[in-house]
């Protein structure tokens, strides 16, 4: 199996080659323009490398941005591996190195350790079930509201409301549907399937919010638990807005991990005391169950990092 890390800018796709991934050993650097003939190039480069043999290929990237996003679906279209690196832990990793290597180089090193690949498939699901419980929801807020500002005769008040719940029922089977493709996933992958199942263990944590969390964890992966909240934007209470976020996955984990947290402060003591002891020190409602997030993020990271099942 052979490496290819890139490093990239708005100028330039930096490339650093390892031949042998079982003995990681650098062998090659090669820059090409940041454009759709650079592109072309650095195709016609790997097919060289590899002889066009895609699957002897694991590319490595940092992902948690638009443009390598991107990159990401377009080597994961033609049949590369793609493994996910963070813009935060590779320049830990530069910090580190001693040698004054370039990105690249840190990067092809770092996967070549790292088992993890990432896949654009929970990515959708987990946003196609996002959009289609916002959307229904604000639709079916804006014509219950249309139905109590104006004035209806009882036949028309009851055919609105008839039309609002046929909608809603249509959309419903499309969330479900994204769902059960969601934990079909989940059981797919061994990896994926043995932490969602320590997270499940959790009181009162949902499915879909185990799904995102184990998804997050492995295609954003963090160096601590303190560092993913961070990645989350869990850290400033400020920050918990629909707005603010990197990455598509990393708002619908949020709204997820939400939801779980208002059931999770109900049935686990020690969110239940925290939660307490903040509105008993005149904290909001909204603040204590944005702890009950940052808690329960943590709680999730250590909980698969250590391979452990909840306890008391």
């Amino acid at each position: 199996m052979q490496i290819i890390g890139i490093d990239y800018d708005d100028k330039a796709l930096r490339c650093g080659r390892i031949q042998n991934a079982d003995k990681p050993e650098f062998v090659k650097l090669k820059q090409f323009p940041a454009n759709n003939k650079g592109l072309k190039s650095l195709d016609a480069w790997i097919d060289e490398c590899c002889a066009k043999d895609h699957s002897s290929v694991l590319i490595s990237l940092v992902v948690d941005n638009q443009q390598g996003a991107s990159l990401a679906y377009r080597f994961y279209n033609a049949g590369f591996a793609i493994a996910p690196m963070t813009l935060a832990g590779i320049r830990t990793e530069i910090r580190k190195d001693k040698l004054r290597r370039q990105a690249s180089e840190i990067i092809a090193q770092k996967a070549s350790s790292w088992k993890m690949r990432w896949t654009p498939l929970s990515s959708q699901l987990l946003e196609l079930r996002s959009h289609l419980i916002e959307r229904e929801i604000s639709r079916i807020e804006c014509l219950h509201n249309q139905a109590k500002n104006q004035v209806y005769e009882a036949q028309a008040f009851d055919f609105l409301i008839q039309l609002t719940q046929n909608a809603a029922n249509a959309h419903a089977i499309q969330i479900e549907n994204a769902e059960k493709a969601i934990l079909a996933l989940m059981e797919k992958v061994s990896a994926f399937k043995t932490d969602f199942n320590l997270l499940m263990t959790i009181p009162g944590m949902t499915q879909m919010a185990a799904a995102a969390l184990v998804y997050v964890t492995h295609a954003f992966p963090a160096d601590s638990a303190e560092n993913m909240a961070s990645m989350l934007k869990l850290h400033d209470a400020a920050g918990f807005r629909a707005e603010n976020y990197r990455a598509p996955e990393l708002k619908i984990a949020r709204m997820e991990l939400y939801c779980a947290a208002q059931q999770a402060q109900l049935v686990i003591p020690g969110l239940r005391s925290l939660s307490e002891r903040m509105i008993a020190s005149g904290k909001s409602l909204r603040c204590t169950q944005f702890a009950a997030c940052h808690k329960l993020a943590k709680m999730a990271f250590s909980m698969i990092k250590n391979q452990k099942a909840y306890q008391e």
